[in-house]
């Protein structure tokens, strides 16, 4: 069976981090559909198979499998949640107790705005608890521009580090 891309294409673009898909071409007699899916996603949780519609023998049939998403977006009535860190906990760390993970996650990110918003008045005011402050979100919002994948955030941490570092000189030469 020969899977396509060959593995040093499909390892190149793994290393980058990129998503991409995986074919190969099977004998029709030998397999369907649903028996490639029970062999591959062992009837997994959020796992799933999608077929081609009746005219297959005009436009080409095709099936396509999924299983193990990084990803989940669900639905639920009015509710609506993201669940970027499917692979590790499919449910999210908070759906065990009825609650949309997006939703804490959300709070949160509003109270490190907050804290924020503390640090750079304090330090507008020349405080040393503004540094400190400003410091100690460092890593807090670093947890942030990685689980929402913001593409700005390391670039924008450094600059407001450099300024942190900066006014506490400043303040020490004073």
């Amino acid at each position: 069976m020969q899977v396509f891309p060959e593995f040093d294409a499909f390892r190149r673009v793994y290393d980058l981090g990129e998503a991409q898909i995986l074919s190969t071409r099977l004998v029709a007699d030998l397999e369907t559909p649903v028996s490639a899916m029970l062999k591959l996603a062992r009837n997994a949780r959020y796992s799933f198979l999608l077929e081609s519609v009746e005219g297959g023998a005009v436009r080409g049939r095709y099936s396509i499998i999924g299983m193990r998403p990084d990803v989940i977006w669900k639905v639920e009535g009015r509710k609506a949640s993201i669940n970027r860190r499917a692979l590790f906990n499919p449910d999210g760390p908070f759906e065990t107790v009825g609650i949309p993970t997006s939703v804490p996650l959300l709070v949160a990110f509003a109270l490190v705005c907050a804290a924020e918003v503390v640090a750079a008045v304090l330090l507008w005011r020349g405080r040393r608890a503004g540094t400190v402050l400003a410091l100690v979100l460092l890593p807090v919002e670093f947890a942030f521009w990685i689980g929402f994948a913001l593409p700005f955030g390391p670039l924008l941490a450094v600059v407001r580090t450099a300024a942190v570092a900066l006014a506490a000189r400043r303040r020490a030469a004073a």
